[in-house]
């Protein structure tokens, strides 16, 4: 896991990031795999969690 701008999550074939953004009051997403979408939506279900200790909620 990095966490020098948000959370990066790195599996062993792409990666998913969340980060605050600097200008508005939302949490941005961005993610990397070769796969279809189900593959980055399994992935942000799994660290869900996570990630809303994070964020304090």
């Amino acid at each position: 896991i990095e966490t020098l701008d948000g959370f990066k999550f790195r599996v062993k074939d792409g990666w998913l990031m969340f980060r605050p953004s600097g200008t508005e009051p939302v949490l941005r997403i961005y993610s990397e795999a070769p796969e279809t979408w189900s593959h980055i939506e399994g992935m942000l279900f799994a660290l869900y969690p996570d990630v809303a200790v994070w964020m304090g909620r």
